[in-house]
């Protein structure tokens, strides 16, 4: 999580090796609306149940993290993406 740009966050995490290659990038577009989030936070939980043992590293930006807080219901999805530990940037 950042509050910079998504691609700023993942040239951050590349470049300290916080994530390499070997991760799927679960990101949110910038500007996105609730219903998309809730729709990609969906979609994501089906990807993580189907490839458990995959890593996954979530990329989220300041604006959307604030959306995710502002509704409970997005806030205990992508809590509930963590518990399949995620690393956030």
């Amino acid at each position: 999580m950042t509050g910079d740009k998504t691609d700023t966050a993942k040239s951050i995490a590349f470049s300290c090796k916080l994530i390499t290659h070997e991760f799927i990038l679960l990101e949110f577009k910038e500007r996105c609306s609730l219903k998309d989030i809730y729709d990609k936070i969906t979609e994501y939980l089906s990807q993580v149940n189907r490839e458990p043992n995959k890593k996954y590293a979530l990329i989220v930006s300041l604006d959307e993290i604030n959306k995710i807080m502002s509704k409970p219901e997005l806030t205990e999805r992508v809590l509930f993406l963590h518990l399949f530990s995620f690393k956030f940037f």
